[in-house]
């Protein structure tokens, strides 16, 4: 009869086991995935191209994990906190398809490039809120007026997509490309300048943010869009304390957005969301 009894134990514990397994995969196949992909080391590239608006596949050449996991979060490199030494001297190649008819939204590309990154290189993360160094976009003046570096534009961007036209390069000429090019609808960053057709501050935000590795917020009551002319030094905001500049140089980004712009960045504390890694390991080869 005890025989008996620890018989059915055992059977009702691993039905009970196998319910749960049904269940969490049932739960992991919602989320979307890769049908195959394949990583492979690339130390000799450290240039990161991220190719993700293929019908059917995505491809990553000379990617660092860190960039990587700034890509499937869609955060900026600030925002992801403890990064493994090893990804110094460490990058990959992706090649990862899946199948056309799934026809996968960029968004849902982000989760299955999360769910590659959790499989492969063992990636565990949390959440949490730092206190940071934010800045804000505000007007130099209360008797605001336009800087030469910042035009009005009025094309239609929606219109100039649909007509599949060239975004790249057809906007108004610019002076501080070396091809005197401007795209239309978007941000084309150099060096020593940012260029912009037909874009809104906030747009002009979000690429500053990446060039300062802070957020930065519009505070303007600016809502048009405009070409955007700024040149400035990446240097001189490196400089040491007390150190001199070269005359030569553009100003910093701080003072070429007031005089180029009139706009100006104010430096406040704010809480931001960082990505903690709790746990990372270099992925295995296929």
């Amino acid at each position: 009869m005890r025989r008996l009894f620890v018989s059915l134990t055992v059977c009702a514990i691993s039905g009970l086991l196998a319910a749960q397994t049904r269940a969490q995969s049932g739960q992991e196949s919602t989320s979307p995935q890769f049908d195959v992909a394949a990583i492979k080391p690339n130390p000799s590239v450290r240039s990161c191209l991220y190719l993700g608006n293929y019908p059917n596949r995505l491809t990553a050449r000379g990617c660092p994990v860190n960039r990587l996991i700034q890509i499937a979060f869609q955060l900026r490199k600030d925002q992801i906190v403890g990064v493994p030494a090893w990804d110094q001297n460490a990058s990959f190649d992706i090649n990862a398809t899946f199948a056309p008819e799934a026809g996968p939204t960029r968004e849902a590309r982000y989760r299955m490039l999360q769910h590659l990154l959790a499989e492969r290189f063992m990636l565990a993360t949390h959440r949490e809120e730092r206190q940071e160094t934010t800045y804000e976009i505000l007007l130099a003046k209360k008797d605001w007026t336009p800087g030469k570096g910042m035009q009005p534009s009025d094309i239609d961007c929606q219109q100039w997509i649909s007509e599949k036209r060239n975004q790249g390069d057809e906007g108004v000429p610019s002076p501080l490309t070396p091809d005197h090019k401007r795209p239309a609808c978007m941000f084309r960053v150099g060096d020593d300048y940012i260029v912009g057709g037909t874009q809104t501050v906030a747009d002009l935000a979000k690429t500053l943010a990446m060039i300062l590795g802070h957020p930065v917020v519009d505070r303007t009551p600016l809502l048009r869009t405009f070409d955007f002319d700024v040149k400035f030094s990446r240097t001189r905001d490196a400089l040491p304390s007390g150190a001199a500049a070269d005359p030569s140089d553009a100003p910093s980004i701080f003072t070429a957005l007031e005089d180029q712009l009139g706009l100006k960045l104010q430096a406040v504390t704010s809480p931001v969301e960082v990505l903690v890694i709790d746990h990372i390991e270099r992925p295995t080869e296929n």
